[in-house]
């Protein structure tokens, strides 16, 4: 069977047992680990877009996280889903780098002048609720872009926050009124 067709459960037994059998720097245990990326590195990419990193910061914490996971992959029991255990190691990967990025401060110009109208007030719309969202409180920007932008189950994301599904309910909802004032406020 081809890699790309195993289940998420199969996928990750089989990652564990090559990891352990012939390590993480074999030829049969890069086959899982280009699988690993090409299945969450997306969605991993998505989410820290949206904590506001830029494209490389981005693609370097979800690197990061990615490494991370080798590295431990062979103390992961296989017997816990392996989405919300994996998508808690790139937040936090995701915070470390936005946390070292504060600290830095430095920004980067875009060449807004080449843009045409439409595409800047698209862009403008995209990095106003970016924005908005980079703003929230951290309990509640953590369940929107789980929720919003990496599409997880609120019972994985309840495993990865460590809350229960009705908080994350209440959360989102809260999150959801916070971003719409300010959306109105802007209007």
């Amino acid at each position: 069977m081809d890699i790309r067709e195993l289940s998420e459960k199969e996928f990750t037994v089989r990652l564990k047992e090559t990891a352990l059998k012939s390590g993480v720097y074999s030829d049969e245990f890069s086959r899982y680990a280009s699988e690993l990326f090409n299945r969450y590195y997306p969605q991993g990419y998505n989410i820290a877009r949206y904590y506001g990193l830029t494209h490389d910061d981005a693609s370097d914490a979800v690197q990061s996280a990615i490494i991370k996971t080798f590295h431990s992959i062979k103390k992961f029991d296989t017997k816990r889903l392996f989405k919300p255990w994996f998508f808690k190691i790139v937040m936090n990967c995701v915070r470390d780098k936005y946390n070292e990025l504060r600290r830095v401060r430095h920004e980067k110009l875009e060449k807004a002048q080449e843009m045409s109208k439409e595409i800047f007030e698209e862009f403008h719309i995209k990095e106003s609720l970016n924005g908005i969202i980079s703003r929230l409180p951290e309990k509640l920007k953590s369940v929107v872009l789980l929720r919003v932008y990496a599409d997880l189950e609120f019972e994985s994301i309840s495993k990865v926050l460590g809350v229960s599904v009705r908080q994350l309910h209440n959360r989102l909802k809260e999150a959801y009124n916070m971003i719409e004032k300010s959306l109105n406020e802007g209007a």
